[in-house]
C-alpha cells in the first residue's frame, strides 16, 4: 500500500517539475479538469500518464494494473484533491481555481 501510494505521489509530482505556469500539465488546475472519484477511474488516468513514460511504460502499467485499491481510494480522495490545489497554487497559480 505504501508503495502504491509513493508511486501515486511521484507521478503526481513528475508532472510539476517546473516552476512556470507555461507547464502545461497546469491543466489539471482547471475547473474543466476533475480526478477521478473511483480507483477504476484514477487507474485509467494514470494509465494515460504511464503512456508518456515511452522507456518505463511497462513497467508503469504493472504498477497501475497490480495496485487494487477499490476500497481504500475513497479515503485518499480528499486528501488527492487537497494535494493537488497546493500543488497547483505553488506551481500554477494563476491556473488554480478554488473550490
Amino acid at each position: 500500500m505504501k508503495l502504491i501510494s509513493a508511486t501515486f505521489l511521484f507521478l503526481f509530482f513528475c508532472i510539476f517539475l517546473t516552476t512556470t505556469s507555461q507547464n502545461t500539465y497546469c491543466i489539471i488546475c482547471s475547473e474543466y479538469f476533475n480526478f477521478p472519484e473511483t480507483w477504476g477511474g484514477a487507474s485509467q488516468l494514470l494509465k494515460v500518464g504511464c503512456s508518456r513514460l515511452k522507456f518505463a511504460e511497462e513497467a508503469c502499467n504493472g504498477i497501475v494494473d497490480n495496485a487494487n485499491l477499490t476500497d481504500s481510494y475513497p479515503n485518499m480522495y480528499p486528501h488527492i484533491i487537497n494535494l493537488k490545489n497546493l500543488v497547483c497554487k505553488k506551481y500554477c497559480p494563476k491556473d488554480t481555481v478554488t473550490p
